[in-house]
């Protein structure tokens, strides 16, 4: 019985090891394809794991899931291009990968605390500009 019980936490250590690695790669993975519209299943596919597996390593190491780790992502790649562009709403989440502006910006909203209108103007941007105006703000 103490065989089994060491087997079991020799088991539970290899597969945190995996899960660390994997979720790293996974990270890496994901920063290098922000610009795309991957799904889960896409992930998984890439990794050759299934989706409860990865969710649990991701969510052990994280706190988070696959997906908010993306967005955040995303995010973050979106606050770098509406200070450094000048590129409309619409061309970043479209960039980004996003389903719709009004996707883009409650997520936004969600992450940031501000719109992205609200964001462009908190950092100096031209509020007139027609690329920063953005007329669903109810977000």
């Amino acid at each position: 019985m103490g065989i089994n019980l060491l087997l079991n936490e020799n088991q539970k250590a290899n597969n945190y090891i995996d899960g660390s690695r994997l979720v790293g790669e996974v990270k890496s993975y994901l920063s290098e394809r922000v610009d795309e519209k991957d799904t889960l299943d896409e992930i998984c596919r890439h990794f050759g794991i299934g989706q409860t597996a990865l969710m649990q390593k991701f969510r052990i190491e994280t706190n988070q899931t696959v997906i908010e780790y993306f967005n955040e992502l995303k995010i973050a790649r979106a606050k770098v291009l509406l200070q450094n562009s000048s590129k409309s709403f619409t061309d970043i989440a479209d960039e980004l990968g996003f389903s719709s502006i009004n996707y883009f910006s409650k997520l936004f909203k969600q992450k940031t605390g501000m719109t992205p209108s609200e964001y462009a103007k908190s950092i100096g941007c031209d509020a007139l500009h027609p690329y920063f105006l953005f007329v669903n703000e109810k977000y």
